[in-house]
């Protein structure tokens, strides 16, 4: 089963390739070899590096798909969201100037269109 992997951080776009290490721990170092693994953007070619050595790519998946602060606003919509449907309900069916409802979860639409992914 294959490990998903997210967009790029940084132009948004799917498409990534791997570079796999070219040299084991037990082979002699040379300057052209490469000993860790690196996913990058086919589009912008933003890279970020994996272990030493990790032939199979898991932990420069992993490298990529760290979005702390992505992660975070996220899981703070999710908690706001929350909050506000304990608070005041659902959406409400007409938008309304001033009304409390919707300037509440019209607040959560703009943070989620800030929000990358």
């Amino acid at each position: 089963m294959s490990q998903h992997i997210r967009a790029c951080p940084f132009c948004g776009k799917t498409e990534t390739y791997m570079l796999k290490p070219d040299c084991s721990r037990t082979d002699p170092k040379d300057v052209g070899t490469r000993a860790f693994p690196y996913m990058v953007c086919r589009q912008c070619h933003a890279s970020v590096s994996g272990q030493n050595y990790d032939q199979s790519g898991k932990t420069a998946i992993e490298a990529w798909n760290t979005r702390p602060l992505e992660d975070d606003a996220s899981s703070l919509i999710e908690t706001l969201e929350s909050t506000i449907t304990t608070l005041y309900g659902e959406r409400c069916s007409d938008t309304e100037p001033g009304c409390p409802i919707c300037d509440a979860w019209g607040f959560v639409d703009r943070l989620k269109e800030d929000t990358v992914e």
